[in-house]
């Protein structure tokens, strides 16, 4: 392991779910006390006229991730699940 002090998703990137059904995808850093703390992040908010989360994700996984953060903090009980997008499937 390269940072034997790192949570284990650290580097990883990641799709977090919000309660609210909002998305995030981006790499995880770390958890703190306020929150996941993601970097290179792009956001998906559910919104009239916006692609579905799994068309959003869907053409992260072909094109790549446009990136609109560098940094975020989501506060931890905001987040419903955090997955890794290779393993990302649709929540039944």
């Amino acid at each position: 392991m390269l940072h034997p002090e790192r949570e284990e998703l650290h580097g990883i990137t990641v799709v977090v779910e919000g309660h609210a059904g909002g998305f995030w995808v981006g790499r995880f850093h770390e958890t703190i006390p306020r929150g996941i703390v993601l970097l290179d992040v792009g956001r998906h908010d559910p919104a009239p006229g916006a692609p579905s989360p799994e068309a959003w994700i869907d053409r992260i996984r072909r094109f790549g991730l446009r990136v609109e953060e560098h940094r975020v903090v989501i506060p931890t009980q905001d987040v419903q699940a955090i997955t890794r997008l290779s393993d990302w499937r649709v929540r039944a």
